[in-house]
């Protein structure tokens, strides 16, 4: 299943932020299923809140929320995430018009 990672942090934690990136992308390289795989990003959305946490966002796609669990806590405490899933419209549209009939 595909989802929207949004996530934030704030300026100050960006050294702590690369060395668990590049900690991640070592782990993916010997075990893929280990988290989620990235299908497109990270991007950084130019927008900055009131604390100047960075706002950021990737799509991912797990075949087990359990890949989720083990992101967020290696991004812990630096990350807060939001994981939003989405749909491609020529699956959903299918199933919108079974469930009509």
């Amino acid at each position: 299943m595909k989802f929207i990672s949004f996530y934030q942090y704030k300026v100050e934690d960006q050294d702590k932020i690369m060395k668990k990136f590049a900690q991640i992308q070592a782990e993916r390289a010997k075990d893929p299923t280990k988290f989620p795989k990235i299908i497109f990003g990270p991007f950084g959305m130019g927008e900055f809140d009131t604390v100047g946490a960075t706002k950021c966002f990737t799509i991912h796609e797990v075949d087990d929320m359990k890949q989720f669990l083990r992101l967020g806590i290696h991004f812990t405490p630096e990350i807060t995430w939001k994981f939003v899933p989405i749909m491609e419209a020529s699956e959903f549209m299918p199933l919108w018009q079974e469930m009509k009939h």
